[in-house]
């Protein structure tokens, strides 16, 4: 990923930082940036995997279905919040791109 104003490169593990897509500041610039739509999609799928997840491993924690392996549910979990939702980002990371927002214009 590259900011389209100032071509200021985003690593993958800045990128991971950016909690608001359709409203990112360059580091660099300070442009005002919006990821294109399929970003978009699959940063939203990457954020509902690792929820869902999530959300399994707390259930199973607490209907006690964990007990024979104590960490199966937390370790089951985590890998596949590693690798799905960690690995979405990447492909994120690759695919998508930005773009400037266009600033508001001042009209009375």
């Amino acid at each position: 990923m590259k900011c389209p104003c100032c071509h200021n490169p985003i690593s993958f593990s800045s990128s991971l930082k950016i909690v608001n897509p359709l409203k990112y500041t360059c580091p660099q610039c300070k442009h005002q940036l919006r990821i294109d739509l399929k970003g978009l999609a699959i940063h939203f799928c990457a954020d509902i995997l690792g929820a869902v997840m999530t959300c399994w491993a707390i259930y199973m924690k607490n209907k006690g279905l964990d007990m024979a392996h104590p960490f199966l549910a937390e370790i089951i979990a985590g890998a596949t919040i590693i690798w799905g939702a960690l690995g979405l980002e990447w492909v994120n990371w690759k695919i998508a791109s930005f773009s400037p927002i266009k600033p508001k214009s001042k009209t009375k």
